[in-house]
């Protein structure tokens, strides 16, 4: 089952936590007291933790993804300086997009984007 894009439950899961519900639903035992409806959203929480489909861990898949933004931002830029007709049109962008994301600059920033490719 596929709730949202990052979120699976397999279908071992769901009838395990269903399996607990019935049991603690018809057990009147004191040392099996019926689950409440924190446990029952803690449950959930713990088996909706996002995961990337390809195995990486988030903050990788995180950085990839403002790489790749940074990459297309640079891109234009680097467009509409050749239009102006502006000399070492990529040079300037990257050192514009560098200062704009706190790199010291454009060498550093060219670094950080192979890096997260």
């Amino acid at each position: 089952m596929k709730l949202s894009k990052n979120w699976h439950i397999s279908d071992a899961q769901i009838d395990a936590i269903l399996t607990q519900l019935r049991t603690a639903i018809e057990s009147d035992i004191v040392t099996n007291p019926p689950l409440t409806w924190d446990d029952i959203r803690q449950a959930l929480r713990t088996l909706e933790q996002p995961r990337p489909e390809d195995g990486r861990d988030l903050s990788t898949m995180q950085r990839k993804r403002r790489a790749a933004a940074i990459r297309g931002e640079i891109a234009a830029r680097v467009d509409e300086l050749r239009r102006r007709g502006v000399r070492n049109p990529v040079t300037q962008a990257e050192r514009e997009v560098a200062e704009r994301y706190q790199h010291a600059n454009g060498a550093a920033l060219n670094r950080w984007l192979r890096r997260n490719r």
